[in-house]
C-alpha cells in the first residue's frame, strides 16, 4: 500500500464505489453500501470510522450532484497514478465484492469493472 492513502485517495475510492451502484442497477442496495464501508475501513484500518463515514457521505453527495463520465475517469486516472499495479487490482476486487453485497453483480456492474481493469491496464 502507498505509505499514505490520503482523504483525496478515500474519496475517489468512495466515487467509483458508487460509479458502481449507479452502472449497475440505479439502486444502492443497503448489503452495498455497508461493503463500501468495509471496503474503505480496509484502506485506513486505523481511522476514525465516522470519519469513512463522512467520506462516504461527500462522495454519495458529489455523486448526487451527477458527475460526468470524466469526473468519474479523472478519479480513475488519479488512483491510477496514485497506486501500483497490485493496488489497483485490489480496487477491482474491492469493487467485486461490493457488486455481489447484494446477493448478484449485474452486467452494468460488471461492465463497469471491466472498463476500470482496461483503463488502469490490471
Amino acid at each position: 500500500m502507498p505509505t499514505s492513502v490520503t482523504l483525496d485517495h478515500l474519496h475517489d475510492l468512495a466515487l467509483l464505489f458508487f460509479g458502481l451502484a449507479h452502472h449497475g442497477d440505479a439502486h444502492l442496495h443497503p448489503a452495498e453500501k455497508a461493503e463500501m464501508l468495509v471496503r474503505l475501513r480496509g484502506w485506513q484500518p486505523d481511522r476514525d470510522p465516522a470519519l469513512l463515514l463522512h467520506v462516504l457521505r461527500e462522495a454519495a453527495l458529489t455523486y448526487l450532484n451527477a458527475p460526468t463520465q470524466d469526473q468519474l475517469d479523472e478519479a480513475a486516472r488519479g488512483l491510477k497514478a496514485a497506486f501500483r499495479p497490485d493496488l489497483r487490482a485490489r480496487i477491482l476486487h474491492d469493487l467485486d465484492a461490493i457488486a455481489e453485497a447484494d446477493g448478484q453483480a449485474t452486467a452494468g456492474e460488471n461492465a463497469y469493472v471491466a472498463h476500470l481493469r482496461g483503463v488502469w491496464e490490471v
